[in-house]
């Protein structure tokens, strides 16, 4: 089984903001699965889509003053390699993905992660 190609490093100049929009969406994501097991069924694929976080983005940039100061562009991509560990977890390539957004280190400036 081949694993998909990996990309290049990227910086997020916003771990804070990055960190809390995958943990939210993680959250969401995981709580949905943990009541579809519970009732005896399982999360569908698109239960929880790109498009569909993507358009809670403005909303919460309203209501959380830490997302503000990101790029909207930056938090877009943070659901994108979200949703893409999520995918590679489906397909068998990975791990169930970390609850925050793996490399990222709050409060101390960007980092480089792979993605």
């Amino acid at each position: 089984m081949e694993t998909p190609n990996q990309t290049e490093p990227r910086t997020y100049q916003h771990p804070i903001a990055d960190d809390w929009v995958w943990s939210y969406f993680f959250g969401l994501r995981q709580d949905a699965d943990l009541a579809a097991h519970a009732a005896g069924g399982t999360l569908t694929p698109d239960a929880f889509t790109y498009v569909a976080n993507a358009e809670e983005l403005p909303s919460l940039r309203e209501n959380v003053p830490a997302l503000r100061e990101a790029e909207v562009s930056e938090l877009e991509q943070t659901l994108h390699d979200l949703d893409a560990a999520f995918a590679r977890f489906a397909a068998g390539f990975a791990a169930y993905p970390p609850p925050h957004l793996p490399g990222t280190d709050p409060g101390r400036g960007p980092t480089t992660i792979a993605a």
